[in-house]
């Protein structure tokens, strides 16, 4: 094994709860174990990255939370999504909003949250046609200042890293498995 998860009673708090919870549910702790070896890097993105930014900061929880489950839906983690759709509810996005983020639709949501939507959904991609375009980016600085785009980006690269690496990694299998572009002879 390549990525050899830390035991269950070897892994300091808060970590440790973490895991068991996760145990609990019937999902897959392993990432979290594997993360263990480094608990002060679990401890930025559980503790400073959520904590400090995710559901602090400039920008409303539910706008990062919406951005948070198109990102999910896109990067395919069955784990995920569940997860983040259990916070949306719980932070009062509707079943159908939800449901709406997941198959792309954009409508009914605000100008602002829209404009989120489309830049989470141009960065969970890596298609060069993907990239922000002018009128992207004027969408967003129209409804966001410039420090609110940075935290903006700042949750979207995060979310998206993670999940790309989540994946790429082998620690879940993907819902929407996106084929590998062929090789080049």
């Amino acid at each position: 094994m390549y990525f050899t998860p830390v035991p269950v009673d070897e892994i300091g708090e808060p970590l440790r709860s973490k895991v068991r919870a996760i145990d609990e549910l019937g999902g897959d702790s392993g990432f979290h174990r594997f993360a263990a070896h480094a608990p002060e890097i679990a401890e930025f993105y559980w503790g400073h990255f959520y904590r400090d930014v995710f559901f602090a900061g400039r920008l409303p929880v539910r706008l990062k939370e919406l951005v948070r489950l198109r990102l999910a839906g896109l990067n395919g983690c069955p784990f995920c999504q569940a997860g983040d759709t259990a916070s949306a509810k719980k932070h009062g996005i509707s079943q159908e909003e939800i449901d709406a983020v997941f198959a792309l639709r954009d409508d009914g949501f605000t100008p602002a949250e829209r404009a989120a939507l489309e830049a989470a959904t141009r960065m969970a991609n890596v298609e060069p046609y993907d990239l922000l375009t002018e009128q992207n980016k004027a969408a967003l600085a129209t409804h966001f200042d410039q420090a609110e785009l940075v935290e903006l980006t700042m949750v979207m690269a995060v979310l998206t890293g993670m999940g790309r690496m989540l994946a790429v990694a082998g620690f879940i299998e993907r819902s929407c498995p996106v084929p590998a572009p062929a090789a080049e002879a």
